[in-house]
């Protein structure tokens, strides 16, 4: 199963409208494989995720205004295709832990080959992690050339959802043509 906050990670109902209200919608992706090395990749059962662009900011507020309540899995998405070996050195000194990469895909319509995305995962750390840090989810998408999102739902999307997305990311400062 993905790390989606909306079910596995956020339980207050009041954080996840909080963070939901203050991101940016991204529309949806397709998650169809999950990397287990530099080169190599697991197919999964495909699972539509519907993501919202986040950032250092929104995240402070919310868990300002619900009383500490954090995100506990942020997705980074990218086009460059990452290095397995080396993605935990991207999270050292922060406030998340590298957890999986999952290779990912637009709805697109009528598109022989849709665009392909990377999602890198983290989940937030244990205060006593010796590893961790402060820097937050902007240090980390900088070092991946990625947006940082939260997955907040599994369902299916439309052609606007898809549309939304791609233009998202194209306007990010990480994005990718």
């Amino acid at each position: 199963m993905l790390q989606v906050n909306a079910q596995q990670t956020i339980t207050d109902n009041h954080a996840l409208s909080e963070l939901l209200s203050r991101a940016r919608p991204m529309g949806a992706l397709v998650v169809w494989g999950e990397q287990i090395g530099d080169l190599d990749w697991d197919d999964r059962r495909p699972e539509v995720v519907e993501l919202a662009k986040v950032d250092d900011k929104i995240l402070r507020t919310v868990a300002r205004e619900t009383f500490g309540t954090e995100a506990m899995s942020v997705w980074f998405i990218t086009r460059v295709p990452p290095w397995h070996s080396r993605l935990d050195s991207f999270f050292e000194g922060t406030r998340y832990a590298y957890d999986t990469t999952y290779g990912c895909s637009t709805l697109a319509d009528n598109r022989y080959s849709p665009p392909l995305y990377f999602a890198v995962t983290a989940l937030l750390r244990d205060m006593v992690d010796p590893r961790g840090g402060k820097a937050g989810v902007d240090q980390i998408a900088r070092a991946l050339h990625a947006v940082p999102a939260i997955a907040h739902a599994l369902a299916p999307t439309t052609w606007r959802a898809e549309r939304t997305f791609r233009d998202t990311f194209a306007h990010s400062r990480a994005g990718y043509q």
